[in-house]
């Protein structure tokens, strides 16, 4: 059993081993402003599942979707017109580094949907306010090790995607794929959850 602790309340939550990745089932006593239990079932992926903090029934906040005039006719055509992007700072490379961790080798839409919400954290008051800071927030991604990613191959595919898919989600060049998620878990488990689905894309379902 793990104890989770928040300002308002005590929560409990028994940690399940599915193959290599496990995740803390949520109680429905928890109600302070905190993260999501998420997971990823990428064949690709060398960290399989994240595990963290039990979300919320609290809304999302009305963070902005305008998107820009689109430049491409479809995602691929998009990701494939910045697939020599750069990082270009810390949070670029941190929304970047979730992409790659949580869905590569999935389809582009469900990897867009990933940083989606990852941004939503951002301007949601629930979360910290920087994409870094969502990242590496304790308790939510089994792939953060005290603060510090694992080695990336930069010379992938799968991150040249991902930096590509970072620089269209936080420059809202392609239609929001979840609206305003904040959370995510792989389909293979079942936390019943008491949030609303949004929806489901590649291995993953979304809920705000």
């Amino acid at each position: 059993m793990r104890l989770i602790f928040s300002s308002a309340t005590l929560a409990v939550a028994g940690l399940f081993f599915l193959n290599t990745a496990f995740y803390a089932a949520p109680s429905l006593a928890q109600t302070a402003p905190l993260g999501a239990v998420t997971g990823s079932t990428s064949q690709k992926s060398d960290h399989s599942s994240v595990d963290g903090i039990i979300p919320t029934t609290q809304g999302a906040a009305d963070e902005s979707t305008d998107v820009s005039p689109p430049t491409a006719s479809s995602l691929s055509e998009l990701v494939a017109s910045h697939i020599n992007a750069d990082a270009r700072d810390e949070e670029g490379k941190c929304l970047a580094v979730a992409v790659y961790f949580e869905s590569k080798g999935e389809p582009l839409t469900g990897q867009l949907a990933v940083a989606q919400v990852m941004l939503n954290r951002t301007q949601s008051g629930r979360f910290p306010e920087t994409i870094c800071g969502v990242i590496r927030q304790p308790g939510q991604f089994s792939f953060v090790h005290h603060g510090q990613f694992p080695a990336i191959a930069e010379d992938s595919r799968a991150w040249r995607t991902a930096l590509a898919i970072s620089q269209i989600a936080r420059e809202n060049l392609w239609q929001p794929m979840v609206g305003h998620a904040m959370f995510f878990h792989a389909k293979r488990v079942s936390p019943h959850w008491h949030v609303t689905q949004v929806a489901a894309l590649g291995n993953h379902i979304f809920y705000r």
